[in-house]
């Protein structure tokens, strides 16, 4: 059903269209928890929603980036149909795997056990000199 001057290619990207969003939507609930939320107004809810559907599309940027080169044809000096040959090192970065990048690569690093003391002792002089 649609507006009668609307011809029947354009109702087929319609349609491709919302299942498209429909599939964005089930990534997202997937990998970013979009449908992981407790707030108590509607603020609240934007600010989740906003801040799961950037990280969707941070996410999506790193994956897209970590592909490999699509083969491309070349039409030039009689390489008619030729497909021009690069490194295709697989499939890519999914985003768990990205994600567990993430978080181990930009894990703070561990202090040794003299900067450990160092900051208690620093910590236990302030708590001193606030009372």
């Amino acid at each position: 059903m649609g507006p009668p001057a609307c011809d029947v290619p354009t109702l087929v990207w319609v349609a491709s269209s919302r299942w498209r969003i429909e599939s964005a939507f089930e990534v997202a609930k997937q990998d970013v928890g979009l449908d992981e939320y407790e707030v108590r107004n509607a603020r609240s809810w934007d600010r989740h929603m906003i801040l799961t559907l950037w990280a969707l599309a941070l996410l999506s940027v790193v994956r897209a980036a970590s592909l490999p080169p699509q083969p491309q044809k070349g039409c030039e000096a009689g390489q008619l149909g030729s497909v021009s040959t690069g490194p295709r090192p697989g499939r890519g970065l999914t985003m768990p795997e990205i994600r567990w990048l993430w978080r181990h690569l930009l894990r703070p690093v561990v202090m040794d056990m003299q900067q450990v003391l160092a900051w208690s002792h620093w910590r236990r002089r302030q708590q001193v000199t606030t009372l």
